[in-house]
C-alpha cells in the first residue's frame, strides 16, 4: 500500500512538471501577451485542468479546450487583475447549454457536445483578451 502510495505522488508531480513544460512552451511560442489555447483532442478536462493552472502560475490567462469530454476550463493568475470568470463567462456558458462555474480566477464548463465547447472556449478566449487589466 505505501508503494502505491509513493507511485502516485511521483506519478501526479510528474504530470504536474509535463503540464509546466507545456504552458512554458506554450508562452515561448504565444508571444508575451496572448490567452494561451490548449486544444486538447484526447486528453480529458483534469488534464486540462493542469495545463491552465500551470500557465496561471507562470501568470498567464489560459484556456484548455477538451474535445473528448466536451468541457473548457479558463484561468487567471491570481493577481493579473482580471474580472471575475465566472461574471465574465457565465451567461454564454448558459445560452450555449453548457452547465458549470467557477470563482473569480477559474472556471470549468461541460457542453453536450465538442461544437458547443469550441464555441464557448472561442468565446472565452476573446473575453480574456478583451478583458485584460
Amino acid at each position: 500500500m505505501e508503494k502505491a502510495s509513493s507511485f502516485e505522488r511521483k506519478a501526479k508531480r510528474c504530470a504536474q512538471q509535463r503540464a509546466e513544460a507545456e504552458a512554458k512552451l506554450a508562452i515561448a511560442e504565444a508571444g508575451p501577451e496572448a490567452v494561451l489555447e490548449f486544444r486538447l483532442e484526447d486528453d480529458d478536462a483534469e488534464r486540462g485542468t493542469a495545463l491552465a493552472r500551470a500557465a496561471a502560475a507562470l501568470g498567464r490567462a489560459a484556456i484548455a479546450l477538451s474535445l473528448s469530454d466536451s468541457t473548457v476550463v479558463a484561468q487567471v493568475a491570481q493577481s493579473a487583475g482580471f474580472p471575475a470568470l465566472a461574471g465574465l463567462l457565465k451567461e454564454k456558458m448558459a445560452a450555449l447549454g453548457g452547465k458549470g462555474g467557477g470563482s473569480p480566477t477559474f472556471f470549468r464548463a461541460a457542453f453536450a457536445s465538442p461544437d458547443q465547447a469550441a464555441l464557448f472556449a472561442r468565446y472565452a478566449k476573446e473575453a480574456l483578451a478583451g478583458g485584460r487589466p
